[in-house]
């Protein structure tokens, strides 16, 4: 703790005003108070040179812009010895917050600074006499985006006159979604409205239908574990918080990343759909039309619910809504029918057959055999350096180990990382003016110690090289990838075809087909009639034929 010394007299030109939360000051009336009754509290200064004797002002700005406007030459200054920069932010802004006249925004700043100056939230409670939830939703106002800020400090906008409550819902928004509803500035909201209207921009992780856990889904947003936004990772909640874990009620903040997520899902659950169901179709829940849907689906008036045993009954694939990625049943309505590939014939109110070439057939056994070989490649993947238990456990035989220094290092160059879209925004970031502190620890190891972190990063970009995106991808070109990745790393991949092979085999009933796919016309040869039987001759008592 830095130690105090006797008030002084200090000349006004020693002393620098230093940073301060408020950008101007009214103090005609101090001014005109001091020059009546003179200074009662000194200003707090701390020495910053003992050389030239010069000083800074911990607390007192207001009292010393009086001074300066009453052109005194000396200011009554008590000298904090052995005080440092952050010693001294923490006095400046502890005596601040006891100020009366701030604004929810100006206290959030000064928390940000102290907690910056390594002050918890528990500590600013206790020295400021306030709750850890005051502190906590001052501290969150630091998250309102620029325009918000700016909006908060004009009497004719309606936010500037808001409780902090609201202010802080709002914070718990991505800054560019804030940004996209900059006209809830002009608006007055109930507690329980905003709440709702928050609360459709949020949603809760543990009802995501897609695995929170999957870096490879949207591969520039990563896994929604690691994501920093959630609300458990909003700063100044509670900092004993671990940010490691996904809470029980954690919420996505980010709607711009949720809906690429549900879009992304969606579309890999259709294209499996469709190839076991190939009349399925793509719909709308309701009460979401406002939310963007793959190209094909239909909207709510196109169809109607269902059940499956129901005639002309198609399945179909929720897009959008709490429900997306789940399966039902609809009736597709008339006029709609032709937004629709393979329309139901009227009178069975079955899809209407369409032949398929056995060149098409072959074609689809290939990709499937692709498809399952790079799902095995892409799981071993994913366990290189693991323990045989771990991989025994998944079906899959012994995982090699990591791949070489040299090999990882290729395929950062080549491919990038889960953190950059490719090397050379890598190597910015970790030698460019801005780095971030994460990029510094690994400057700071090894090549060794760099070589396991590398490949964590690298092997979600090489999964979501391989993810599954529907019919129109190129699945002979993807194993193509798996084979050059694999034979870079050292391991073997022929293997993972070879049993794909064996699992899914030529369909027998191929036998019965033609090359256009219709069923082979089968020749029945017309059985011969049998030669009739000469009848035989009738006999008398003596066993002697009997004249006709």
């Amino acid at each position: 703790m830095p130690s105090t010394a006797e008030i002084v007299n200090l000349p006004m030109e020693s002393i620098a005003a230093g940073p301060n939360v408020r950008d101007k000051y009214d103090v005609e009336e101090l001014a005109a108070s001091i020059e009546a009754i003179g200074l009662i509290h000194p200003i707090i200064v701390r020495r910053i040179s003992d050389e030239e004797n010069e000083f800074s002002i911990c607390a007192g700005h207001r009292r010393f812009a009086a001074f300066e406007l009453l052109k005194n030459e000396n200011i009554p200054s008590m000298i904090l010895e052995d005080c440092d920069e952050q010693q001294a932010l923490k006095i400046m802004q502890t005596e601040n917050l006891q100020r009366e006249d701030l604004t929810p925004l100006e206290e959030a700043k000064m928390i940000g600074q102290l907690m910056e100056a390594g002050a918890s939230i528990t500590e600013i409670s206790r020295i400021q006499g306030k709750t850890r939830e005051w502190v906590g939703l001052r501290r969150r106002l630091t998250n309102l985006s620029e325009k918000w800020q700016k909006a908060m400090t004009k009497e004719d906008m309606a936010c500037s006159r808001w409780p902090v409550t609201h202010l802080a819902m709002v914070a718990l928004l991505e800054k560019e979604v804030q940004d996209e509803h900059e006209f809830w500035m002009s608006r007055n909201f109930s507690t329980k409205a905003l709440q709702t209207t928050v609360a459709d921009l949020t949603r809760l992780l543990k009802k995501a239908p897609w695995d929170t856990e999957d870096a490879a889904l949207v591969a520039a947003a990563g896994s929604c574990t690691a994501c920093p936004s959630r609300s458990s990772r909003v700063p100044g909640l509670f900092e004993e918080d671990d940010e490691s874990e996904v809470t029980i009620d954690d919420k996505c903040l980010n709607d711009h990343c949720w809906h690429a997520k549900r879009l992304a899902h969606v579309e890999l659950a259709y294209a499996e759909l469709i190839e076991k169901e190939p009349h399925a179709v793509m719909v709308k829940a309701p009460q979401s039309h406002y939310e963007k849907a793959p190209k094909g689906a239909l909207e709510q008036w196109d169809y109607h619910k269902c059940k499956k045993a129901d005639n002309g009954s198609r399945p179909a694939l929720l897009v959008s809504g709490p429900r997306a990625g789940k399966r039902i049943y609809v009736t597709v309505m008339g006029s709609a029918e032709k937004k629709v590939d393979r329309p139901l014939d009227p009178e069975t109110g079955k899809p209407k057959p369409k032949l398929k070439p056995m060149k098409e057939r072959r074609a689809d056994l290939k990709r499937r055999r692709f498809k399952l070989a790079i799902q095995k490649a892409s799981g071993m993947l994913e366990l290189f350096g693991t323990e045989y238990d771990e991989a025994e456990d998944n079906g899959l035989p012994t995982p090699p180990e990591i791949p070489s220094i040299e090999a990882v290092f290729a395929m950062a160059a080549a491919f990038g990382t889960s953190t950059s879209a490719s090397y050379v925004e890598w190597w910015t970031e970790a030698n460019g003016t801005h780095v971030s502190e994460p990029a510094k620890a690994v400057l700071e190891m090894t090549a060794v110690e760099q070589h396991p972190i590398l490949w964590h990063n690298i092997t979600p970009v090489l999964l979501g090289r391989w993810r599954y995106k529907g019919a129109d991808q190129d699945l002979g070109a993807v194993w193509d990838d798996v084979e050059r990745v694999y034979t870079h790393c050292g391991a073997e991949s022929a293997g993972f075809l070879e049993d794909a092979v064996i699992e899914i085999k030529e369909p027998k009933s191929w036998e019965k087909l033609n090359e256009d796919g219709s069923p082979k016309v089968r020749v029945v040869k017309p059985k011969a009639k049998p030669k009739k039987k000469a009848a035989k001759p009738m006999l008398d008592e003596n066993g002697k034929a009997l004249e006709e």
